[in-house]
């Protein structure tokens, strides 16, 4: 069962109505505001943790652990980057952004917990 612990959360502007995008991976955009991210090489800084419409409060979760909704089905302890909504798949290219590591096995649609720790992979 999906659970998070949350250490920090940060709080900033939505670049874009984001109220499909919650557990979603976010990047901080040119306007000092947030949006998902959109390619695996962007840099992600957290996952997004409530539902913001267009300018307003974005809670990102950037250190402990937060639920993700998963792209596509990846194992137990795989590295997790974005997909081009945002969504968690599996970190397999060199220079990826990871956002963190899978704590469940996922499918296809699955939110599951993931432990943030982002780095660029060396892969």
């Amino acid at each position: 069962m999906s659970q998070q612990t949350g250490v920090l959360d940060i709080t900033l502007k939505a670049a874009v109505d984001l109220r499909s995008y919650q557990y979603r991976i976010v990047y901080m955009s040119a306007t000092d505001s947030i949006t998902f991210c959109t390619t695996a090489t962007q840099t992600a800084i957290g996952i997004l943790q409530n539902d913001p419409n267009q300018y307003e409060a974005a809670v990102v979760r950037v250190l402990g652990t937060s639920k993700i909704k998963m792209e596509d089905a990846v194992a137990l302890g795989a590295m997790v980057t974005a997909s081009a909504t945002g969504m968690g798949i599996l970190a397999a290219t060199d220079k990826n952004w990871v956002i963190g590591t899978l704590l469940e096995a996922a499918s296809a649609g699955d939110i599951v917990e993931l432990l943030i720790s982002r780095f660029k992979a060396s892969i």
